[in-house]
């Protein structure tokens, strides 16, 4: 029986057992692997999605892969991808101002990082941070969006 790394142990032992091969023969590491495949199977899904017809359809075509290819290469961990987003659009639908959601965005992303920095200093580690820091950019400008969309439909409505 083989061991499974941390950064695998929410995956199903044969799919580890059959990174790992794949990993010994590339010389990488098992999660490096992962990351790769998954990246390999966006190009089998692209094609499937724009023939999809319905645009609910495609949304939810999205959310589901997207959301399974950040758990096969985040783990669950990758639920801190989903805070960010999560809560910055409830500040948005609450009329906070952008500057808050960025606030917000940015201080959770600090918090993460320096956690990381303190528990894994000067080691290598896949982790769900590099996605978090996009997911953080698309929440800001969301909110800067809906903002300017607001600011416009007021001032069209007083002119």
């Amino acid at each position: 029986m083989v061991s499974v790394p941390g950064e695998l142990a929410h995956l199903p032992t044969p799919v580890v057992e059959f990174f790992l091969r794949l990993s010994t023969v590339a010389g990488l590491g098992a999660h490096e692997i992962v990351l790769f495949g998954c990246q390999l199977l966006c190009y089998v899904l692209g094609p499937i999605q724009c023939a999809l017809g319905s645009t609910t359809l495609k949304h939810v075509y999205s959310i589901f892969f997207g959301l399974f290819i950040g758990f096969v290469v985040y783990g669950p961990s990758f639920a801190h991808c989903l805070i960010v987003p999560v809560i910055g659009y409830v500040l948005t639908r609450f009329r906070a101002l952008p500057g808050i959601v960025s606030f917000w965005s940015l201080g959770y992303l600090s918090l993460c990082h320096l956690y990381r920095a303190y528990f894994a200093y000067m080691g290598y580690r896949l982790d769900f941070t590099m996605a978090l820091m996009v997911s953080a950019v698309k929440t800001m400008t969301f909110a800067y969006s809906y903002h300017d969309g607001q600011v416009l439909k007021i001032n069209k409505n007083h002119v």
